[in-house]
């Protein structure tokens, strides 16, 4: 074991694989599949934009079907992500309906304060997570879940993460899981759902000054696809 997953501790054993969560996890994908084919038909836009992986996907936040409705829209298959995830909120909690998604998703704790170890540990995860075979990361840049659909303000963490990590970032908008599975809610009602892909955002090569800005380009230009794609779906549903 290395030192940084020493570091990390408990948290690191939910990227881990056992017996016991590969078949959770299986159960819960064909869960979610029964679920978007069936009970919340999930409608796909611009998957032919996805590239081969590894990329960071990131979009809207509004729920916890998020990352599910991402994961069966990619058609890539649920094992193929991983989820960024807030430390504090699913790490450090004592309830024990916040442990769940440790055992059925593989996820990657992230402080919500930055910090260049915090910066470090998380990217050092990232890369491990995706030494044996290109994975790709979801990250939700608005850093919260929304109480809609709408595009907030996009945090330049992605920025930083595309360029360190060099792997192109994919814009998608959700609509609908904020109707299906609402804050406060634990199961969710039937609500069609739409996840439409955008054009991958390819980040430039780490400079030797001014990351910084290397790092806003990134985060700008993803806002900028974010509600382009939402203008797109708004617009063809009028």
């Amino acid at each position: 074991m290395t030192g940084y997953q020493q570091g990390l501790g408990e948290p690191l054993a939910a990227v881990r694989h056992t017996p016991v969560t590969r078949l959770l996890r299986w159960g819960f994908e064909q869960f979610c599949n029964a679920v978007f084919r069936v009970y919340c038909p999930l409608r796909v836009a611009g998957r032919e934009q996805l590239p081969e992986p590894p990329f960071i996907l990131c979009s809207n936040h509004s729920s916890h079907a998020d990352s599910p409705a991402l994961m069966y829209a990619s058609g890539l298959g649920f094992d193929h992500f991983a989820m960024i995830a807030a430390h504090d909120y699913f790490f450090e909690s004592r309830a024990s309906v916040k442990y769940l998604p440790q055992l059925l998703l593989n996820l990657i704790p992230a402080e919500r304060r930055a910090g260049r170890d915090r910066i470090l540990r998380l990217l050092r995860c990232c890369q491990q997570y995706m030494v044996d075979r290109p994975r790709c990361l979801i990250l939700y840049p608005e850093g919260t879940r929304g109480e809609n659909a709408d595009i907030g303000s996009i945090r330049r963490g992605v920025g930083l993460l595309a360029v360190q990590l060099a792997l192109p970032v994919v814009p998608a908008y959700i609509h609908g899981t904020h109707q299906s599975l609402p804050k406060g809610r634990w199961w969710p009602r039937s609500a069609p759902v739409y996840v439409g892909f955008g054009a991958p955002i390819l980040p430039p090569p780490l400079p030797q000054r001014g990351a910084v800005r290397a790092y806003a380009t990134v985060s700008m230009a993803l806002e900028q696809s974010l509600r382009a794609l939402r203008e797109q779906y708004m617009q063809a549903v009028r």
